[in-house]
């Protein structure tokens, strides 16, 4: 996005060094074991940023067939695959930083933090943007603007559908 700073394996390096302190890195997953300076638990952290075709593979075929539980995976760090490329239902927040190219791609990412799964009650998405050099008016408008165009885009597309609990009627009794 514009508010990179291109050099990608450096703001990855970044992430790693707030959220603590590198521990190992698992040779056969290429799961990274990250010791948290907030709370000391280890957190599993796949890197999907390293272009590696060896690194990538690994970590790729460790999300796709490895992580069944939501302990199996803490964070994902994403380019462009988090509009597409894997499915992690236990993910709860999604954290986007810059614009995205279209609503399309927006309600992709949503819908990665919005799948059912039984370790979540709530699901988040933050998109972190900078602030425009504009009017403020102008841009709270822009940006209600989209938040309506996602909402209904996510009503559409039944991300955010009704649960529906249909129950049998036998002889004037409801069965479950």
């Amino acid at each position: 996005s514009a508010e990179s700073s291109k050099e990608k394996y450096e703001e990855v390096s970044h992430i790693i060094d707030v959220l603590g302190e590198l521990d190992y890195q698992d040779e056969e997953t290429g799961v990274l074991y990250i010791k948290s300076k907030k709370t000391g638990k280890t957190l599993k952290v796949a890197d999907l940023v390293n272009d590696d075709d060896r690194a990538r593979n690994k970590i790729s075929t460790y999300l796709r067939e490895k992580v069944n539980a939501p302990e199996d995976l803490d964070i994902i760090i994403a380019l462009g695959m988090a509009k597409e490329g894997f499915d992690w239902p236990y993910c709860q927040h999604a954290l986007t930083i810059g614009y995205r190219g279209s609503l399309t791609e927006i309600i992709q990412i949503i819908g990665r933090a919005t799948r059912d799964s039984e370790n979540k009650t709530h699901a988040q998405f933050t998109n972190l943007i900078a602030q425009p050099d504009a009017v403020d008016d102008d841009v709270k408008l822009s940006v209600n603007n989209m938040l309506k165009a996602i909402t209904a885009s996510l009503l559409m597309e039944q991300v955010l559908a009704p649960n529906f609990n249909f129950k049998l009627k036998v002889d004037g009794d409801v069965e479950d």
